[in-house]
């Protein structure tokens, strides 16, 4: 890894990508969201991982904005760090 995380983040053009793919996933289950309680231990979780980007609250290892992601109960760390994650 680079001295500059954001160096390795993926482009904007993979995020956008991801970010449809995973707002799709969302709707098509019926946009299940997590309980404030899954929401708080997500971002626990990622608070204390290396791929945080503080600045912004982004994950650096998919890019994804965290107040997003970790409220949306279809998707997953990618270090498989959330409880449940498998």
């Amino acid at each position: 890894m680079s001295d500059n995380p954001e160096q390795n983040t993926p482009s904007f053009l993979q995020m956008v990508k991801s970010f449809t793919e995973a707002s799709v996933d969302f709707v098509k289950k019926g946009a299940p969201v997590c309980t404030v309680e899954e929401y708080r231990e997500r971002l626990d979780v990622c608070d204390t991982c290396p791929f945080l980007l503080r600045k912004n609250k982004r994950c650096g290892k998919c890019g994804c904005l965290l107040e997003f992601k970790a409220r949306m109960k279809t998707q997953h760390c990618p270090e498989k760090k959330w409880p449940g994650d498998k």
